[in-house]
């Protein structure tokens, strides 16, 4: 995984027996998580055992960072005030199965769409409907 795309540049941290993944800007070397909307933007490029911590409320411009654990579960882990999001290949899945289903409607998806099948697939355990239900009158 050393070279992400975009113009930015993987710098591996090393902590708790795990690997901390920051992204970096080549153009200014500052050091700085990532939004979850550059993580979703990404997402074919990542690692897929890398876990995906996001600052609360999920939403694109909320740090990020990876994380490739040697660890147990990421339930309630946090890291720099982010917390569990979901794993890279179930985000991949979720993203997967809701752009497929879209296709199948004759919609296209757009990165937003991606984000929220993401946040959605992290908050419910469940695949965004392409058409989410009507509710109650």
């Amino acid at each position: 995984m050393g070279q992400g795309g975009a113009g930015l540049r993987v710098n591996r941290c090393f902590s708790d027996t795990a690997r901390v993944y920051f992204w970096r800007r080549h153009r200014t070397g500052q050091s700085a998580p990532r939004t979850l909307g550059d993580v979703i933007r990404h997402l074919p490029d990542l690692d897929t055992e890398a876990t995906i911590y996001a600052q609360e409320p999920w939403k694109p411009s909320s740090p990020a960072l990876l994380r490739i654990q040697d660890l147990e579960a990421n339930e309630g882990l946090f890291f720099d005030d982010c917390k569990y999001l979901l794993e890279v290949d179930l985000a991949c899945d979720a993203v997967d199965i809701y752009e497929k289903w879209r296709r199948d409607e004759g919609l296209e998806t757009l990165h937003n769409d991606r984000l929220r099948a993401v946040i959605h697939y992290a908050t419910y355990d469940a695949y965004l409907p392409v058409h989410p239900p009507e509710p109650p009158p």
